[in-house]
Parts: structure tokens; sequence; C-alpha cells
């Protein structure tokens, strides 16, 4: 009797109206009813108000269960003495009947703290959260294998994803060209085997398009172990192309002012029009005296097979962009080449220099 009395667990026995007809010490504690009171009190009046139908529902349910089955459900209940909830767990099952009537055991297990302590850690990473999303920039988190544990809503948006959980385990191998990949995975690399931050200025392709970021590349280490890297990436796309706008223009002044060689100068003018906008193909034609051609002059990034195609151009307005911008003496704009008639005699040459 001692073992049931004192046990650290509650049991309570009630009839088959509910009414409690036993309790041990420790569900007396959790319910606030004396041993005097045993047989005069339903169970029912010490679950709180929003929990009664759902006790109700099981303890109907309880009738339909063979002796040896068990319901198991939680429930909040109140405790009028100490003015308290307590969360518990409970555990039933039919006991043997006693004069002809049904009587059901009920353990009861106090998860209060467990249930604070889940509160507890579910508003923290609500609180993390909302904080991550709020970072006007991308931030992330990764395992030591390079897989995403978790991201924030700008990262979300820069991959097109809808949730985490089209995120969460992948890497970036998932998501960029094994070109940007690789070199992200390499700098991660880096930082846990230095365990070292790291600040970098990359390329992050956004919705196809290449854009400057600067990255910030941390280890994570819990108890001197890496266990995975942190980092954010801030678009500084316009900052760094005003900078080296300035960069250009400081350089092509300089050019004008003491450079001779002509080729040199235009040369300069592609590449540097080339790295203000990597999205961009630069040339520069010609116009020989006395001749209806254009000629390339400086073409940086275009193919051999482009350039050849492009060595002599007529005058001619429909004759490719430049032919006719030099017909007409205007600036000519043509925003698909695959489409445009003025392209008709270069789509296949545009199509295998990635134009």
């Amino acid at each position: 009797m001692d073992l049931y009395e004192f046990a650290p667990i509650g049991y309570v026995t009630l009839n088959e109206s509910g009414m409690i007809s036993e309790a041990n010490w420790k569900a007396r504690s959790i319910l606030g009813i004396k041993r005097k009171d045993l047989g005069k009190e339903r169970f029912a009046r010490f679950v709180v108000l929003e929990d009664r139908k759902k006790w109700q529902i099981q303890f109907s349910a309880l009738r339909e269960l063979s002796v040896q089955e068990e319901l198991a459900f939680d429930l909040k209940l109140i405790n009028d003495v100490a003015n308290q909830y307590i969360d518990v767990k409970l555990s039933c099952a039919h006991t043997d009947t006693i004069e002809n009537h049904a009587m059901v055991r009920v353990t009861l297990f106090d998860i209060t703290e467990m249930k604070q302590a889940d509160l507890a850690l579910r508003q923290k990473e609500a609180y993390q959260r909302s904080l991550l999303d709020n970072f006007p920039f991308m931030v992330w988190l990764k395992d030591t294998k390079g897989r995403f544990l978790t991201v924030n809503k700008v990262f979300l948006d820069a991959v097109e994803a809808q949730s985490l959980d089209e995120v969460v385990g992948k890497t970036d191998l998932d998501f960029w060209s094994p070109e940007y990949a690789n070199v992200y995975i390499k700098q991660d690399k880096f930082v846990m085997d230095q365990q070292a931050t790291a600040v970098n200025d990359e390329i992050i392709e956004i919705s196809g398009h290449p854009r400057w970021y600067e990255t910030f590349k941390s280890p994570v280490i819990v108890n001197d172990k890496v266990v995975g890297t942190v980092g954010f990436a801030q678009d500084v796309s316009e900052l760094k192309k005003s900078v080296n706008y300035e960069k250009f223009k400081s350089r092509m002044l300089e050019l004008v002012v003491r450079e001779t060689n002509l080729p040199k100068i235009f040369d300069e003018i592609t590449r540097g029009l080339e790295q203000l906008n990597p999205e961009l193909f630069c040339f520069i034609v010609l116009k020989p005296k006395n001749k209806n051609l254009l000629h390339v002059i400086s073409a940086p990034s275009l193919s051999d097979s482009c350039k050849e195609t492009l060595k002599e151009v007529k005058i001619s307005l429909g004759n490719g962009t430049v032919g006719s911008a030099a017909f007409l003496k205007q600036r000519v704009v043509i925003d698909n080449v695959m489409e445009h008639p003025y392209w008709d005699k270069y789509r296949e040459t545009a199509k295998k220099s990635g134009i």
C-alpha cells in the first residue's frame, strides 16, 4: 500500500460515472483534493474548461476498449488549492469490476515543466526566426557537409523557394551553377579548417542574373568542435558598380591623356564596360574612309567565330544592330536577337557565342 500511496506518479481510480474513488498522494497533490473528499468529486471538475469536451470524448471512448487496451492523451488540469494549472499526460485503462461497476484506472504524469520548456524553446525559435527574417540580407546556417540547416526569407526569395523545406538538407550545388557553387564550398572548407572568419566579394546569381555580394562566413564551434558554418551576404552591386565606374572613368581619362595606341584604348574601354556589367558583351567597330563597311577593332569577350562574322559588316538597314545603327545614324536597341529580323543573318553565330 505504501508503494502505491507514495509513488512518484499519480494514480486515480474512477467509477463509470467519472467519480474519483481512489487517488494516491501524488494524484491528490496534483488535483488539490483531500483524502476525505474522495468519492465526492468527479474528475471532470479538475479539468480546465477548454479541455472538458476533450475529456468527455476520451472518457466515453474508454467504454469501447477491452481490458488490455490503454488510452493516452494530454490534458490541462486546475488545482484550486494551489491556484495553478498543471499539464498532465493520462494513461487510462479498465480495471477489475468492483461490485458490478466498471472501474477505470488513470495514471497521471505531470508534464508541466516539459511543456513550459517546450514553449520556451518554441518562443526562442520564433524570436530567432523573426530576427533572421528581418535582416535585409541573405543569412544561412550550414553543417560540416555544406547542407543548409536554416536560411532567412531573403535567401528563400533569392533561390525562388516558397518554404524552408525546399532548402534544408540541400547544398549550394542545388541552387547555383557549379562554377559559383564550388567557390562557395571551397570558402566554407577554408573557414572550417582555419577556424577563422572570411570576408569576400563574390558573384551570386539571382534569377539567372549575376550580382556582386559582400559575404561574411564564419565557423560554428561548439565545445571546441567545428559543427558547421554561418554566413550572410549583402548585395553591393550598385556600390561596386559606382566605385568601378569611377575607376573606369579615371582610367579612361588617363589613357586619353597618356596613351597614343588607339586599339589599346578601345580594348580598355570594352573590358572596363564588361567588368562594370558581367552580363554585357562589348565591342567597338570603326568605319574606314570611303567604305560602306564597319570593322570590329575591339571585342575581347566575343568568340573567334563571332569576330570573323563581324569582320566586315555592311552599313544597311536590317543588317544587324550596328549595321542598322550606322545606317540610321541613331541608337538601335534590339530586345531579343533570337527573334528580331535584323539578326536573321547572325542568329546561328549568336547562339554559338552565348549571346
